[in-house]
């Protein structure tokens, strides 16, 4: 749970943000940080925290367990 929550601060996207929304916000933050677009150091790796955002907050939510 806590790892979706840093997933949309990093983003900057609401709790309640369509999958459309969060590619949106991935795709601005991408262009801020791309390595090929930025020649900070530290861009790739902001990069890859962006990727996994992404796909963290794409993936289908596990179901609560039940029992």
């Amino acid at each position: 749970m806590a790892c979706r929550v840093a997933a949309r601060r990093l983003l900057g996207v609401a709790d309640n943000a369509t999958a459309q929304e969060i590619r949106g916000a991935f795709r601005r933050k991408a262009l801020q940080c791309h390595p090929d677009r930025n020649r900070a150091p530290n861009a790739a790796t902001e990069f890859l925290e962006a990727r996994a955002a992404l796909d963290l907050l794409l993936a289908p939510a596990p179901a609560a367990d039940a029992t």
